[in-house]
């Protein structure tokens, strides 16, 4: 009887591992297929054969063409990626993914909200400790345009990664292994989906930030039951720290409206990866980690197990 049960839950292991790797593998091969046929339509409709050139290997987000060439059929190579792999795979076992929920609205909008909080308690405890200076604040008239854009690419980044890592991974653990298998392993991926960003690298923080802030956006969908908060608590964290506080976001480069210059040690201000590669936003992910927990524990029809 032991024998059969280690070998069923050895075959459910391996089960749940090969459905990751191919949701992961379908993921690239739908963005691969769908960015070669975005350039080749740019091409074709700029009428500029160097135009190609340009592009392969760009990331930079200010610019709108490689927002529409290769960062939209990313984000939609992972959501179909998703759409498939639960109609084909999960849909009769008819666990909840998360998307559809009554009160989406109130729920984007309390994690938007958090996610603001938190990165502006960030970026004034760094700012304190001398971790960065205010410059000047941006008065462009050409920046909101840049902002429109920076919110938009952070809305779908938020979509994107939401729906893949708490909606699909975590929704695949849960049923399998129970709330906290599916919390931490959803947020180890999600970490190590990170591996290729700039700087990531620079010291252990960006990595361990990254899994840490996975478990929070996780104990958030937990929490209020679906993918809104999380998505919500995603985008502001992303945005407020780039577009707003003037910090990389994950490495990345982007517009801002606050123009800061980085003193001192990276340990304080996270360095070329942005605010959450300090040992600052550490401090606060986990603070407000322990806050759902806590709150959880006090309303008795909330549970985490």
């Amino acid at each position: 009887m032991k024998k059969f049960m280690s070998e069923g839950t050895n075959n459910t292991l391996l089960k749940v591992i090969g459905k990751v790797l191919l949701s992961l593998l379908l993921a690239l091969f739908i963005t691969f297929i769908l960015s070669i046929v975005s350039t080749l339509l740019y091409v074709f409709i700029s009428n500029d054969p160097v135009a190609l050139e340009s592009i392969a290997g760009s990331v930079d987000l200010n610019d709108p063409v490689i927002v529409l060439v290769l960062y939209i059929p990313q984000v939609l190579g992972f959501i179909l990626a998703v759409i498939l792999m639960y109609i084909i795979f999960e849909k009769k076992q008819k666990w909840f993914i998360g998307w559809k929920q009554r009160d989406w609205g109130k729920q984007v909008l309390f994690g938007s909200i958090i996610g603001m909080i938190l990165m502006s308690i960030s970026f004034l405890i760094i700012w304190i400790l001398g971790g960065v200076t205010v410059d000047s604040i941006n008065a462009n008239s050409g920046l909101w345009i840049q902002l429109a854009l920076s919110f938009l690419i952070f809305i779908l980044t938020a979509v994107n990664e939401e729906l893949f890592c708490r909606g699909y991974l975590q929704g695949l653990f849960k049923y399998h292994y129970g709330v906290w298998p599916a919390i931490l392993s959803s947020s180890f991926i999600f970490a190590g989906l990170h591996l290729f960003n700039a700087s990531v690298l620079d010291s252990p923080l960006p990595l361990i930030n990254i899994f840490l802030v996975g478990v929070l956006l996780a104990l958030s969908r937990e929490v209020s039951g679906g993918l809104w908060m999380p998505i919500g608590i995603h985008l502001t964290w992303n945005y407020f720290q780039g577009n707003i506080f003037g910090f990389e976001v994950s490495g990345n480069e982007v517009n801002s409206w606050i123009q800061i210059s980085s003193q001192g040690s990276s340990l304080i201000n996270g360095g070329l990866f942005g605010a959450e590669g300090s040992i600052v936003a550490t401090l606060v992910i986990l603070v407000a980690t322990f806050t759902f927990i806590k709150w959880v524990q006090k309303h008795s029809h909330l549970t985490l197990s």
